[in-house]
Order: structure tokens, then sequence, then C-alpha cells
């Protein structure tokens, strides 16, 4: 019997918000069926997808406590049986002067979750390309696909092939940076309150003619996006900078509550959700250079995209070859990646780069590469352990080669020496801030990774 592992992603956003519980198969892959893969994800439940409960610029917790309590009883898979939680809360609600609060309230839920935040906008990016482009892309092979994510708060956007994201950035672009009030458009954000003042004529407009020329201002910006000359005006809207490049030739698709009504088969309403995002989708749809893939290239996952990717896409599984010296130290929740070398690197540049953390009481190291053979390991095991000298302090080590188990027992001497490590291997070498190790299974580990450069 295979293992199974459940997931829980939770999007907590600008304008809505909601949750997907998937459950898939681990199972073995490759010559020697060492290497674990997610396979044969299905979604269990999805929620709702609900207004987020704002109160001004925060968020209503109580509100919010309720909703979680709507979406969480028992469904088909125990809540208490989900192997891994993912919650991001993105755009505006990731600034909302209560932001804290909400993270809370999610770790108390979920002690064993992975709560990213406005923070961390390029995994956003690249959850909401798995959830949205991923099909595509895979029966595309070679052609390169760009998702603009567009929600209330942010467009973020991700440019992958064949499966595999290869840029990402994200901008304060988004419907409810401007909320229409008693027939007035009211700004809601540092960079909404910008706008109006370099342009102080569109405050003097009605509403629809300031939303209408607010939506091609955006939109001028997105189409900049598309090309390798970047206007500096982006600048002034940028949360992660998307490298400039030549776009030309690649297919173009939206996700995200804007991306929804771009999608839809009439004009979107005006002004339905109190915001501009019916103009901004009406802009998006009149300008050739964005809207040229809209008919032949249709996402199957648009509003749900990010919450799709964050439990699709957001969790792989370690090999079946693995260390753990205790296994009452998983599961670990936010650990730092500390360190990135080769097997065989020089002594000199291992210990210089784990001097430096040492004294931090859990840490990650991704090694990199695949050994010719054990003495490699050896070699590199040998220097971890001399260099490693805090006894309780835990060393977690991530290897993308088939060398877990025995790189631990180099590590250790086989439980001779008391360091406290975990060494897993088969797991892809992402560039990454932090990792999460969730509980171990049968014949695997799941791990998370976020904050990606």
């Amino acid at each position: 019997m295979p293992d199974r592992i459940t997931v829980l992603g939770i999007d907590i956003g600008s304008t809505t918000s909601h949750c997907i519980l998937v459950e898939a198969s681990i199972a073995a892959d490759g010559i020697e069926r060492t290497r674990n893969r997610v396979v044969d994800p299905k979604i269990l439940y999805q929620s709702e997808v609900t207004f987020t409960p704002f109160q001004n610029e925060t968020i209503d917790t109580a509100a919010l406590s309720h909703l979680l309590d709507t979406w969480l009883p028992n469904r088909q898979v125990p809540f208490r049986e989900v192997t891994n939680v993912g919650a991001i809360i993105t755009g505006l609600a990731a600034v909302s002067r209560n932001r804290v609060a909400i993270i809370e309230e999610l770790r108390r839920r979920f002690p064993k979750a992975s709560v990213i935040t406005a923070e961390d906008p390029r995994l956003e990016s690249w959850v909401a390309w798995h959830g949205a482009a991923g099909p595509l892309s895979l029966g595309r092979p070679g052609q390169p696909i760009l998702n603009f994510d567009i929600g209330g708060g942010t467009t973020n956007l991700a440019l992958g092939v064949d499966g595999r994201v290869l840029a990402t950035g994200s901008y304060f672009i988004g419907a409810r940076h401007f909320l229409v009030d008693k027939g007035q458009l009211i700004p809601r954000s540092h960079s909404a309150r910008a706008i109006l003042s370099a342009r102080p004529e569109l405050a003097a407009l009605p509403a629809a003619d300031t939303a209408q020329a607010l939506a091609r201002l955006y939109t001028g910006l997105l189409e900049n996006l598309l090309t390798d000359a970047q206007s500096p005006i982006l600048s002034q809207f940028e949360q992660a900078a998307f490298p400039a490049t030549d776009l030309s030739s690649c297919t173009i698709t939206f996700s995200g509550g804007v991306g929804e009504l771009i999608y839809a088969n009439s004009d979107p309403p005006l002004f339905s959700f109190g915001d501009i995002g019916g103009h901004l989708a009406r802009a998006i749809r009149s300008s050739p250079r964005l809207s040229r893939d809209l008919a032949s290239s249709r996402p199957s996952f648009r509003t749900r995209a990010t919450a799709i990717g964050l439990g699709l896409h957001n969790t792989w599984v370690s090999g079946a070859s693995f260390h753990i010296s205790d296994r009452s130290l998983l599961p670990l929740m936010g650990i730092p990646i500390a360190a990135r070398f080769h097997f065989g690197a020089p002594w000199d540049s291992i210990t210089q780069a784990l001097n430096s953390v040492n004294t931090l009481p859990t840490f990650a190291v991704q090694i990199l590469g695949r050994p010719a053979n054990t003495d490699i390991i050896r070699e590199t095991a040998h220097c971890l352990a001399k260099t490693f000298t805090h006894q309780k302090n835990t060393l977690v080590l991530l290897t993308e080669s088939n060398s877990g188990k025995v790189l631990g027992d180099y590590v250790t001497e086989w439980g001779r020496l008391p360091i406290r490590c975990i060494a897993l291997d088969e797991i892809e070498p992402l560039p990454a801030q932090f990792v999460s190790i969730g509980e171990e299974l049968k014949t695997s580990v799941p791990v998370s990774f976020f904050g990606l450069y």
C-alpha cells in the first residue's frame, strides 16, 4: 500500500478567500525505484469562494475565524489527519494592520502549517503558475507560458516552460487599490495614493472616468512587462522585480479574480465588486498584446489557481533512503536554509559556510550534485561533522542525489557521534530561504519550500 498524503491549501486574498483539500499518492520512479513522487492528486474538497472580511484596512479576525469554522468540519479525510497545511496571505490582506493576528490564528489551528505572507511574493507567483498554466505547459513541450495572476492587491507573474518555472515577479497592480463609495473612488493603499498624488486631475473626474483611466494605466504597465526595456515607472509598483526580457513569442494566460473576469463570455460588469476589477479586465481584453491568447489558452483554474498550486505543487517528498537520528524532532517548520554547496566542495568553503550559522538551533544545508562514489559522500560528511559542534542543535541536510541514509550515517558515524541530524535525499534544490519538514511517512518525508529567490 503506497503512502498517501493530504494537503490543505488556504488562500486569504485582497478580495476573496477559499481553501482546497487534496489527497495524493506517493510512488517510486526511476531505474532504482528510490525517487518518490507525488502522483494521482485528487481534490477532495473545495470551499466556496468568499469575500475576505475587511473592516476598512484591517481584516475582521472574528469573521475570518468563523469563516474557517465553516470550511473545516471533517470531510472525506478528517482535517486532523492532514499531512501538510499551506496558508498563503496575499495582496492587501498581507499588508493589513492585523496580519500578525491572522498568522497567529492560522498557526493556532494548524501548528504544522507553513504560513506564507506577502514577504514571499515569488512563491505566490510560483504556485499560481503551477495552478493555472502548469497543465497547459506540460501539454505544450518547449513553449514558454507567462501567467499573470491578477487579484485585488497584486499582479504576480511567472514564466515557465515544460512544467518548470523560470522567472517570477510581483507588482502592486490590482482591482482593490481603489474602491467606489458614494460615486467616488477612494484610494486604499500607498501606491493608490501615490498615483493620485502624481496625477491629481484623476481625482476630479467622475468615478467611472477615473476607473477607466486607472485601468488603462495598469494595463500599460502590464504591457511593458512583456518587453526587454521596462519603464522606470514600474519600480514604483514593484514588490519583486521580474527580469526584463523579450516575451513576444510566449503564450499568455491569466488567473486570479481579475483573470476570471478576463475569460468571461460577456463584458465584465463594472463596479460589481465595489472596485475597478471590471474596468481592468475590460482594458486587458482590449489590449492586442495581452489578449492574443485568450481564445487558445484558457486555464482550467483561475480564481482558485493559487490554492490549487499550493495544494498540489508545493509539497515534495523525499526518497526512500533518508536518515533521521531522532524522530521526535519532526515536524520542523520554517527552518532557514543557511548554506548551499556541492558534494566534494573544499573543506574551507564548507566550514566557512557553516561557521556563520553554527549557533542556530536548527538550520538546513542543500548539498548539490550527484557524487560519483561513496568516498566523496564520506569526505563531505566528515567535514560537516567536524564543523557542526553544537550537540543540542539540529542539522538538516537536503540532497538531490540518492544518498540521504549513507550521508546521515557518515555524519553521525552510525549513531556514535551525538549529532542531531536529518538527511533527506531526492529533493530538488529549489532556490529558497526556508524549508518545512513534515512527520515521517512509511517510506518518505514531506517537504515544503518557501521564500523563493
